[in-house]
């Protein structure tokens, strides 16, 4: 095993291989190491939510001020576009890149009466059943456990699920909404 002296730290350094011999699982988190920057990581044990949150101390205005990053500001919770200057690197899309996806829109909106048609074959005898109220719900596969919950923790507590309307993105979740006896 290659295990080297750390400078005096208690962690080790490892190469790949051992340091990861023992795993079953492995989550990686993706992050700059500019030497610039006095970067913290925190790892803490909760539900597998892979979300990284991340703050900085930037003055407490939404805005972004342009004042850069200074240890005298508490930490807040920013998006990912946040920058050290305190300025944003997310913008609002340009008009010519807008453009660009016109021709789509209009594809969409072509198509929507059929859609809007179809839509309403499948909708319409939920909400005549259920004083015109229908629960929709988009799921893809990487929910499915969350829709199993829903569906059993319902089933549970006696609460009717035959107005929800699932809309699966996939058909592995299409066959387990339908096996939960979800539309």
């Amino acid at each position: 095993a290659n295990v080297q002296s750390n400078e005096g730290n208690p962690i080790p350094l490892m190469d790949v291989p051992t340091s990861v011999q023992n795993c079953e699982y492995l989550n990686v988190i993706l992050t700059n190491k500019d030497k610039k920057r006095n970067q913290c990581i925190a790892i803490m044990g909760q539900y597998e939510s892979y979300h990284v949150q991340k703050f900085m101390r930037l003055e407490a205005d939404p805005s972004y001020s342009n004042k850069p990053v200074n240890k005298e500001y508490p930490f807040r919770l920013v998006n990912r576009g946040a920058k050290d200057n305190g300025g944003s690197a997310i913008y609002p899309p340009k008009r010519s890149s807008t453009e660009s996806y016109w021709k789509m829109l209009q594809t969409y909106m072509s198509s929507l009466d059929t859609v809007l048609a179809d839509l309403k074959e499948v909708a319409q005898p939920i909400a005549d059943n259920h004083k015109n109220t229908v629960i929709v719900m988009t799921v893809n596969h990487g929910q499915s456990e969350l829709l199993m919950n829903f569906a059993c923790a319902a089933r549970y507590r006696n609460i009717d699920t035959s107005s929800v309307l699932v809309f699966a993105t996939d058909l592995e979740t299409k066959a387990l909404a339908e096996g939960l006896g979800l539309a």
